[in-house]
């Protein structure tokens, strides 16, 4: 059972159905039969987008998105002495990963702290 599919189950379950059963063959139809006359297929959906006359599938682009940005915070965090950082990020489509990171980084790396006013 994969991911969707075991969300799919529990929103069956949370729905008051007490038994769904799951039909264990790959790529059969149903997934679910539930009280032995219901059949339910678990079906991930997705946005695509059109960019550049080229149709995009966004979900394809935020894995990428998470991991690049993971990977640059942990290089930015091993270069500052015990500091904890706020990072929010708010972005528009399409993502230019790295393009985007890069000035990031660049701007996180020249980041001055306030001069202690009591020094």
């Amino acid at each position: 059972m994969d991911h969707f599919e075991k969300l799919a189950e529990r929103h069956l379950i949370l729905r008051g159905y007490e038994n769904p059963i799951f039909e264990k063959w790959e790529n059969g139809i149903p997934d679910f039969v539930i009280e032995g006359n219901i059949a339910v297929d678990v079906t991930k959906l997705t946005k695509s987008i059109e960019i550049d006359g080229k149709t995009t599938v966004i979900d394809n682009d935020q894995p990428k998105f998470y991991q690049s940005t993971k990977n640059m915070l942990t290089r930015l965090g091993s270069e500052v002495d015990e500091e904890t950082w706020f990072i929010g990020f708010k972005f528009r489509r399409p993502i230019k990963v790295r393009e985007n990171l890069k000035k990031t980084e660049s701007y996180l790396r020249n980041f001055q702290k306030p001069k202690d006013s009591a020094a």
